[in-house]
């Protein structure tokens, strides 16, 4: 009796031990793909402010999409959809005004190559306020490299607190 104690005690042990180490082993890989998760999305972003083309398209997947929403001055709810393609086309012309989209509360989910991002941004032209809302960014893991693959944002200007997010953004 006493050693069938001992036995089931010893495999309980080894058995915890082991699953210990699994969920240590697993919560690295989690905290190193959302780190790089955030590493893409902060590419992205930069490459956003600095006009960089070759930035933003090693953060984004070719055939990704955008989608966009919004109500209009009449209250009329607008949804746009472009492909990236256009989009990354057009922020990277030369332009007066730099684009500045300032990001936060970034909350990432991840399960093996697919992931997704919400966070809340403000849009600024140079130091102008222009509109906030919130972005949506679908990501995977391809070849070893997460790409964003969908990005969804809302745009409002009525509805945002300047000041608070002028705090916010510093």
């Amino acid at each position: 009796m006493k050693s069938s104690l001992i036995l089931f005690l010893s495999l309980l042990s080894f058995l915890s031990i082991s699953t210990i180490s699994t969920a240590q082993s697993t919560l690295k890989i989690e905290r190193a793909d959302e780190r790089e998760i955030r590493e893409t999305i902060d590419l992205f972003f930069d490459g956003l402010y600095d006009g960089n083309l070759n930035k933003m398209k090693r953060a984004v997947w070719e055939e990704a999409s955008l989608v966009s929403t919004h109500v209009n001055k009449k209250g009329q709810e607008q949804t746009r959809t472009s492909t990236m393609k256009d989009f990354l086309e057009g922020a990277s012309k030369p332009r007066d005004a730099k684009w500045i989209e300032k990001i936060w509360d970034v909350e990432i989910e991840s399960e093996g190559r697919l992931a997704q991002a919400i966070m809340e941004y403000a849009f600024f032209l140079d130091d102008k306020f222009v509109h906030c809302g919130a972005n949506a960014m679908q990501l995977i893991k391809m070849d070893g490299q997460w790409k964003i693959v969908a990005l969804s944002d809302t745009r409002m200007k009525n509805d945002c607190n300047e000041k608070e997010i002028k705090k916010r953004v510093k």
